[in-house]
């Protein structure tokens, strides 16, 4: 028999943030919790303690982890309108316009 599989689920919070379980030991049913401030480094952490896991090693610290920075950098939405009178400004098109208030 070979044992149970690995079973590492990443959990995502409401916060952003992500939570990882992990066995306690390989076959084990009881469970150890760790938090990350991403679904990223929640990810790397998972990675980093399967193969430890695989190689036979204790699951590496997650303090590392969770101090690491995210890659991704938040979303800018552009306004569409203020886009296409900065597109039209810039071609010319405010030049007649710009005449008839400042003569």
């Amino acid at each position: 028999m070979a044992g149970r599989p690995l079973v590492a689920p990443i959990l995502d919070n409401k916060d952003g943030s992500a939570t990882v379980r992990l066995p306690e030991a390989l076959g084990s049913t009881r469970r150890i919790t760790f938090n990350f401030p991403s679904r990223e480094i929640a990810e790397r952490y998972r990675a980093a303690a399967v193969a430890a896991r695989a190689a036979g090693r204790p699951l590496p610290d997650p303090e590392p982890y969770k101090l690491a920075r995210s890659d991704r950098r938040p979303e800018i939405l552009t306004d569409g309108f203020a886009d296409v009178a900065w597109a039209w400004w810039k071609k010319g098109g405010a030049v007649g316009l710009v005449d008839s208030f400042f003569p």
